[in-house]
């Protein structure tokens, strides 16, 4: 993905738009017996109640648009719960 592909996006009702990259799997960063077990307990807004596909590309976070208007007050919680997620992946 490139910066190009962030131009024209309306963050007006997001915070944050990424740019995906492909090249990497979400299966290939997280242990997805961890993030199932994470899921059911959770109960946030940041965590889908639906299963999350393996084979997903997963954000390039070197390239990252954000409306500083539009973060919630629980951001940093949210990025610390998918630390942990991400921190428990397998080796």
């Amino acid at each position: 993905g490139s910066v190009e592909e962030l131009l024209g996006i309306d963050l007006t009702k997001h915070a944050i738009a990424a740019i995906e990259e492909c090249s990497i799997t979400l299966s290939s960063l997280v242990n997805f017996e961890v993030l199932e077990a994470m899921q059911r307990l959770a109960e946030k807004p940041w965590v889908s109640s639906l299963p999350y596909e393996k084979n997903a590309c997963v954000l390039n976070t070197g390239v990252l648009l954000i409306n500083s208007d539009g973060l919630e007050n629980d951001i940093l919680e949210s990025i610390l719960w998918w630390d942990k997620v991400f921190s428990n992946r397998k080796s």
